[in-house]
């Protein structure tokens, strides 16, 4: 979805009035990517164009290690599509075919 540059320059993401909690609440858990424990945190996913000093709603979080938090900050839709959503279409395509 594009929004186009008048519509993004007005564009603020919701804020929930938990969010600090449920941001928080990632801590500890296992990385979304690798499965490590050690540094995880609640990290936004920018999934448009995110980056120009707006950060994404507080419900667009997974938890991420340092590693991957500090790679999908960079790596934008790509590592998205790389790292989260390829993943998850072939686990499910793979339980799929085993299930046939």
């Amino acid at each position: 979805m594009y929004l186009g540059e008048r519509k993004l320059a007005n564009f603020r993401p919701e804020k929930l009035p938990d969010g600090r909690k449920y941001l928080d609440s990632f801590a500890g858990k296992p990385c979304e990517v690798c499965g490590s424990t050690e540094t995880t945190v609640g990290a936004h996913i920018r999934l448009l164009h995110f980056g120009r000093g707006i950060k994404p709603p507080d419900w667009q979080v997974l938890a991420l290690c340092k590693v991957h938090h500090d790679e999908q900050e960079h790596g934008g839709w790509e590592w998205i599509m790389r790292h989260i959503l390829f993943p998850i279409l072939k686990r499910r395509y793979e339980r799929w075919r085993a299930n046939r």
